[in-house]
């Protein structure tokens, strides 16, 4: 009984181990998606800002 109470146990364990990695594998992409969104926002800006200042770099 003891030994099917720790197999159960197990099998609860490693579906809440499987949920983390879900969990933070989409908030990992969200995450990525907001940072290349802000990145790509700052490149347009350093563009734009090149076109009225071609010395800067």
């Amino acid at each position: 009984m003891r030994h099917y109470l720790f197999e159960l146990a197990d099998t609860v364990n490693q579906f809440f181990l499987q949920n983390k990695i879900i969990i933070s594998y989409i908030g990992f992409g969200t995450s990525t998606a907001i940072f290349c969104i802000f990145s790509l926002l700052s490149i347009i800006k350093k563009l734009k800002g090149n076109k009225n200042n071609s010395n800067s770099s």
